[in-house]
């Protein structure tokens, strides 16, 4: 029982902390997951780290994922929906280095991952506002083709505009949202996903999915 926080990487954190768990055959399947709470205190705090600027209303809930060596989950039955092919994480001081340490963590992950960018299909952003999201969407822009970022022939998941601001919760989320357009749109099937979890103080991480073809 591991307990993993860092705002709001926290997800691909965790994902990251348990498939290292799974390749290391210390475990043959195990859960994972984010939860955020909405709370007074919380409200206080995030206010004050907004400096006065305009914040997005604050969200909260819960995502868990089962992570499993595929004869296991074959033994008992289960598809995977996804294989976790890398992860990689980054802080930064200050927004002077920022796209450029987000830009080279994100061609890390790809190349660890085996994959160019032009294979990408669906990227889920961190959808925040103000410079950190200004950051955020240059260094995708330098690292993958132009149609990645303008949504031409791609798709670009949002879920901070539909969830609020859900803080610890958000990487997990946004890995919900993956899954979930894979499965609804069958042509994503095979195909490869980036996820990217950027916190406001200057942790940012990316996670490579490759979607499994009808949840096989």
């Amino acid at each position: 029982n591991v307990t993993v926080v860092s705002g709001a990487t926290t997800g691909l954190l965790a994902l990251s902390y348990a498939a290292r768990l799974l390749r290391s055959a210390r475990c043959a399947a195990l859960l994972c997951g984010a939860a955020e709470e909405f709370s007074t205190q919380r409200s206080w705090l995030t206010s004050r780290l907004r400096h006065g600027e305009a914040a997005d209303p604050l969200g909260e809930g819960c995502a868990m994922f089962l992570l499993e060596l595929a004869p296991h989950a074959r033994r008992h039955g289960r598809r995977g929906l996804a294989t976790v092919l890398a992860t990689r994480f980054v802080s930064h001081s200050g927004s002077g280095g920022a796209r450029e340490a987000m830009a080279h963590c994100a061609t890390d992950a790809l190349a660890s991952a085996g994959v160019t960018p032009d294979q990408v299909r669906l990227v889920a952003t961190s959808d925040i506002e103000g410079t950190p999201g200004k950051e955020e969407q240059a260094a995708l822009a330098d690292v993958l083709p132009p149609e990645a970022v303008t949504g031409t022939g791609w798709e670009i998941l949002e879920t901070r505009r539909l969830l609020g601001n859900t803080a610890t919760a958000a990487g997990a989320f946004q890995l919900v949202a993956v899954l979930a357009a894979a499965q609804d749109r069958p042509a994503h099937d095979g195909t490869v996903a980036l996820v990217t979890s950027l916190d406001p103080t200057g942790d940012a991480g990316w996670a490579v999915l490759r979607i499994h073809p009808e949840g096989r």
